[in-house]
């Protein structure tokens, strides 16, 4: 109908209580949603559910998908769909090498996360047939410096991000993605933050680093504000740093 939102959100879950709460969020902010019961052990359990959403949620257009048997079993791939999985698999590990490439040559240099996301997220979208559509002028033409404020739904924010990191951009990050092999060493040599969460000493004395980065070397921060991947869960609770770095240095929040 006319009347809804064309915005449609998918839910999915590893649990059915997963799936449903999932659910029940995407359905507070659209009328339109996809349920994927593919990570289900049982997805035929979930019908039931899904009926009581339909009764509880009247007007709502929701469409349930799932490539598994309805009992449990293995995934019903297509072999285009395994093919599209093995390239994306030698495609982040050859995007790997020619970022550490790229990091050796410039190291933290500002410039590499750009770069970087580049040859990470563009063919991967051509890898597996998505398009999308871009409106992201306000990020990529924000004037120098400040911290663009993104939330982090799930590891395919990698391949949307990948198209609209800004110039001279760089991202906060925890400590622990450095020994992520190949993609942790590129993305210290791309000059990104690095904070110990667990350690707070460590962690003010990189924000204070932060703040005088950004009042003086013309760069801008990229920060998640939930601070962490919402595993399709919706937005969470979002923390403080970034704000608060935005205070310290004087410089502007775009979200």
């Amino acid at each position: 109908p006319a009347s809804l939102p064309k915005l449609c959100i998918t839910a999915t879950g590893h649990t059915l209580k997963d799936l449903i709460g999932c659910a029940r969020t995407a359905l507070s902010q659209s009328q339109f949603i996809e349920l994927r019961l593919d990570w289900l052990p049982r997805p035929a359990d979930a019908i039931p559910h899904i009926a009581n959403l339909f009764a509880s949620s009247p007007g709502a257009v929701i469409q349930a998908t799932c490539r598994r048997k309805p009992n449990g079993g293995e995934f019903v791939g297509s072999v285009p769909d395994q093919l599209r999985i093995l390239l994306l698999a030698v495609h982040f590990v050859i995007a790997s090498v020619i970022g550490l490439l790229i990091g050796l040559c410039r190291p933290f240099n500002p410039d590499n996360s750009r770069l970087c996301a580049r040859v990470y997220g563009i063919p991967a979208l051509r890898i597996m047939g998505m398009r999308q559509r871009i409106e992201a002028d306000g990020v990529l033409n924000h004037q120098r410096p400040a911290i663009i404020v993104a939330n982090h739904i799930s590891n395919h924010d990698l391949f949307v991000f990948g198209q609209v990191v800004p110039v001279r951009t760089v991202s906060l990050g925890k400590t622990s993605l450095k020994w992520l092999p190949l993609f942790g060493q590129l993305y210290w040599l791309a000059g990104n933050v690095l904070v110990d969460r667990g350690n707070a000493v460590q962690a003010r004395r990189a924000m204070e680093t932060t703040t005088d980065t950004l009042q003086h070397k013309d760069m801008s921060l990229w920060v998640f504000a939930e601070g962490t991947r919402g595993h399709g869960k919706g937005l969470g609770p979002f923390k403080k740093g970034a704000f608060l770095m935005a205070i310290n240095a004087g410089v502007p929040i775009v979200p």
